[in-house]
């Protein structure tokens, strides 16, 4: 959807970097911030980045810099919650199921995410996408911390 927002001059130079610029930051930042910090400490930094792109994409809407940094936020949720498989399931088993679940939960949202966003910028525009997207990224950030919380209880 991103790359149709950006002049055509430009689409498929964006449509090649938004990809890449999340792998790349999983990769390196993501790597690098997963040996001091939890796998959920990650994934909760990379949304909070992401809230900020989400409104640098607004601001400044056309322009590919703020996509491409949106896009890096969101390698680090990506590669993080993968890593957060381990460190939150002990058994081999759970591990498998969690996994499942999460490749899972990225079908359901590539099937569903993309023509909500596109409802949402047919019916209300730039705003109204930018408005839910953050609302989600609060929502998993709000359940992050509630889970940790109740991890830290039962432990």
């Amino acid at each position: 959807v991103i790359p149709s927002l950006a002049p055509p001059e430009d689409r498929n130079l964006i449509a090649t970097a938004l990809p890449l610029a999340s792998i790349l930051t999983s990769m390196t930042l993501g790597v690098l911030l997963l040996q001091w910090l939890s796998a959920v400490v990650v994934v909760q930094m990379g949304l909070v980045a992401a809230i900020f792109a989400s409104l640098l994409v607004l601001f400044a809407s056309g322009a590919a810099w703020p996509a491409v940094i949106l896009f890096g936020a969101l390698g680090l949720t990506q590669g993080a919650s993968f890593a957060a498989v381990p460190q939150l399931n002990p058994s081999s088993e759970h591990q498998a199921l969690a996994n499942g679940t999460l490749a899972q939960a990225g079908n359901l949202g590539n099937s569903l995410g993309t023509p909500i966003v596109l409802l949402a910028l047919a019916v209300g525009g730039l705003k109204t996408v930018i408005f839910l997207v953050i609302l989600c990224y609060l929502a998993a950030i709000s359940a992050h911390s509630i889970l940790a919380k109740r991890r830290k209880i039962t432990s």
